[in-house]
């Protein structure tokens, strides 16, 4: 992990906690973790292409914009989470133009739910890594279209979401 890197997300833990230091010490030690675990992905880049996720842009305040569509989900979204961390990355290099945070956009119309998307595990992972890795990036999400069996779900899971990620 380079000098940069690790300032990046100090920086952000630092910003997403007021700065306090006992909140950031045991998220960056998560993120540490984590960075380490998937290393090979954060060098290469390289990922199987899981669906349409990518940096379409940025809003009137320079922030990175990130648009999913869920209608053109190729696989299903346990593999889903190294096209997010590579997208992600991505959208952090957009902004060293100054910004601090990214919006995201969910467009869920013609989300097709598999058997294997019933397990939580991917989801909880991916919003732990939120709260470490990648803390303090989302200014704001909008979804769009959300079916009604997806607000079941996000019902069910929303309370085993850490606490930064349901605000």
């Amino acid at each position: 992990i380079s000098h940069d890197e690790k300032l990046g997300l100090c920086r952000r833990l630092l910003r997403k906690y007021n700065g306090n230091v006992s909140l950031c010490k045991p998220r960056l030690k998560q993120a540490l973790i984590f960075r380490g675990k998937h290393d090979a992905l954060f060098q290469s880049r390289d990922y199987a292409l899981a669906g349409d996720y990518r940096v379409i842009g940025e809003d009137l305040e320079r922030r990175p914009v990130l648009y999913t569509c869920m209608r053109n989900q190729i696989l299903p979204y346990t593999q889903f989470r190294d096209q997010q961390v590579v997208t992600m990355l991505n959208a952090i290099e957009l902004m060293r133009n100054g910004a601090g945070s990214a919006i995201q956009i969910c467009d869920l119309h013609g989300m097709r739910l598999r058997f294997s998307d019933m397990n939580p595990s991917p989801l909880v992972e991916w919003a732990r890594t939120q709260e470490n890795f990648f803390a303090g990036m989302m200014h704001e999400v909008i979804v769009v279209d959300m079916p009604r069996m997806a607000t079941v779900l996000k019902e069910a899971l929303w309370p085993l979401m850490p606490a930064g990620v349901r605000q």
